[in-house]
């Protein structure tokens, strides 16, 4: 009796050696292409992170720097300088406490005073914060703020004295609408709007010979003077 012959299974074959190479080069170079491709895009997008920082920040900067030609350095300090004493003598002081001999040729600056004797008059030197006023006998001004600005072609000034006593006569030239140019007396405060020549007393008496100015008297009332106008 004869016997089936056996059917056999071929074994498969183990995998070539290069063939695996082959597999494992092409999954390194497309890993490496993927790391490539991730570290580009990562770079990328640090250049335009940086760039639109760098262009948030100069516009920034030109949005606090203001209009174009306008300063935005500090105000200098202005000054006054003693021109000359007649008739007396004068003295000068930074705390209105202690008091030292006036001279001529001294500066003066913001937060200083001035008094003259029952027969001096001083006059003073203001430059761009003036520029000029003359002390008469018995006056005591400070100097509460002296400051200029130099805004473009513009000068922009703060001018702020006070007159507890005494009597003062002044000159003004052109002040911008954004200068202060004020004398505050016991009885309120004069302002000046424009070039004015003006006689101020302690006591509230302004005679303005030209230009305009405001007074802004105890209680809040506001009075205006035009030229050649006096005001009690």
């Amino acid at each position: 009796m004869e016997m089936a012959a056996a059917h056999v299974r071929p074994h498969p074959r183990a995998p070539r050696v290069s063939t695996l190479k082959e597999a494992l080069s092409c999954s390194l170079r497309k890993t490496r292409h993927a790391f490539q491709d991730s570290l580009l895009k990562a770079v990328n997008e640090q250049t335009i992170t940086r760039n639109l920082m760098k262009r948030i920040g100069c516009l920034w900067a030109a949005v606090l720097a203001g209009p174009i030609g306008y300063s935005t350095q500090a105000a200098t300090p202005g000054y006054a300088e003693v021109r000359s004493i007649k008739h007396g003598s004068a003295e000068y002081s930074e705390d209105d406490t202690t008091w030292k001999p006036l001279t001529i040729g001294l500066r003066l600056g913001s937060g200083q005073s001035v008094k003259t004797d029952a027969q001096a008059s001083v006059d003073l030197f203001l430059e761009a914060n003036g520029p000029a006023v003359r002390l008469c006998p018995g006056t005591v001004l400070r100097l509460t703020t002296l400051t200029v600005d130099r805004v473009g072609q513009d000068t922009v000034i703060q001018t702020e004295l006070a007159l507890p006593q005494g009597r003062i006569l002044g000159q003004v030239k052109e002040v911008l609408a954004a200068s202060k140019y004020e004398v505050a007396t016991p009885k309120g405060v004069f302002g000046i709007r424009g070039p004015t020549r003006y006689d101020l007393s302690a006591n509230g008496k302004a005679v303005v010979s030209e230009g305009n100015s405001d007074h802004t008297a105890h209680g809040g009332e506001r009075l205006n003077s035009g030229a050649n106008r006096s005001k009690p």
